[in-house]
Parts: C-alpha cells; sequence; structure tokens
C-alpha cells in the first residue's frame, strides 16, 4: 500500500485494519471529508534500536572491589541499625495520671 484516499464514513469503518496494513506495509492514507482531504495519516519514523552494553567502555574507571566492598557508615549505621536494648536498661514509665491530694 502506498497511498489510497478514503472517506470519513469508510474511516471509520475500517480504522483498525488501515492502521494494521500501514504497520506493516508502509504507505499513508488520506482522509476526506465530503470530497475534501482533512487529514493523512502515515507511518511513524521508530529510531533504530540501539544496545547500551559497552556504552560505557573507556569512559569510567573502577579503581576498587565493588563486589567485597566494605564502608565504614558512622553515625548512619547507629540509625539504620540501632543497638538492641534489654528491659532491664530501660525506666519503667507510669501511665496512670499522678493523684493530686486534696
Amino acid at each position: 500500500m502506498k497511498h489510497s484516499i478514503v472517506n470519513a464514513t469508510n474511516f471509520k469503518a475500517t480504522c483498525l485494519a488501515l492502521l494494521d496494513e500501514i504497520d506493516r506495509n508502509g504507505g499513508t492514507v488520506t482522509i476526506t471529508k465530503r470530497g475534501r482531504a482533512v487529514a493523512t495519516l502515515g507511518q511513524v519514523k521508530r529510531p533504530k534500536w540501539k544496545s547500551t552494553k559497552g556504552s560505557w567502555a573507556g569512559k569510567v574507571n573502577i579503581d576498587m572491589d565493588i563486589v567485597n566492598f566494605q564502608m565504614d557508615w558512622g553515625p548512619i549505621d547507629e540509625i539504620l541499625n540501632p543497638p538492641t536494648r534489654r528491659l532491664a536498661d530501660t525506666k519503667r514509665i507510669s501511665k496512670r495520671p499522678k493523684r493530686i491530694p486534696a
């Protein structure tokens, strides 16, 4: 299919079939309304797929062992892994309010 002209009524009835045909074979479809061209339907230009494999080759240099990496997190480590507390270390807090003598 190179180029075809379809009126609006036929386009509404065969829209999906026309889209499939354009996707398979390319070409364009001109849609008319009362004999006057109002739209042109064509295939989208797709960019060629480019593999990302090797895209950082020669641009990045890794100077350390990234598999067995150990880092001292300092205070952040205490936030992420707080020390466990025993019941004996915590103070008992009474939930009852204190009585006020009359």
